[in-house]
């Protein structure tokens, strides 16, 4: 019996040696598997950084582009002016040997000898341009046509005008 008490004892140190180790064992994974959660964890959220910053960047990306479409045109638009400036310097077309004068005609009924003289006044002509903005002729009654015939004696208002625009004239130099 004593033997058999010996033995099972052996058994059962050795028994709790492999408890021991399987113990030992299960700490070592479970200690790796938090830390594999973890990095998991914190790498889930650096990815989720990372794209936000991505579309962060992408979009920035994208109102640059625009930015630097918008400085090409003015580039080109200041190139043009810079090449017209010199067409114009050299006819002759500096900028302080011409006058400018607004014209704003709105919705003003008048005759057509009136309307006729007015167009007359702003046509372009030798040292004088006219750059119109907006320019509309109607007829004020619905029964008349803007093309047809009328009678020189008859000075009735029967269109109404409305003009506006910059008119530009040569300054004679002293």
């Amino acid at each position: 019996m004593k033997r058999i008490k010996s033995l099972s004892s052996l058994e059962n140190s050795g028994f709790q040696r492999k408890r021991r180790w399987q113990f030992i064992a299960f700490s070592i994974s479970l200690a790796i598997l938090a830390m594999a959660a973890f990095w998991f964890t914190q790498a889930r959220y650096t990815l989720a950084d990372a794209y936000s910053k991505l579309s962060i960047s992408q979009r920035d990306h994208a109102r640059a582009l625009q930015a630097e479409a918008i400085v090409r045109k003015e580039v080109e638009l200041a190139n043009l002016i810079d090449k017209t400036l010199q067409v114009g310097t050299a006819q002759s077309m500096n900028s302080r040997d011409w006058g400018e004068r607004r014209v704003q005609v709105r919705n003003t009924s008048m005759s057509r000898q009136a309307v006729n003289d007015l167009l007359t006044g702003v046509a372009r002509q030798p040292g004088r341009l006219f750059g119109a903005e907006h320019f509309d002729v109607s007829v004020s009654r619905a029964e008349d046509g803007l093309f047809s015939s009328f009678d020189e004696s008859f000075q009735q208002p029967d269109l109404v005008v409305s003009l506006e625009g910059t008119l530009l004239f040569q300054v004679d130099q002293p």
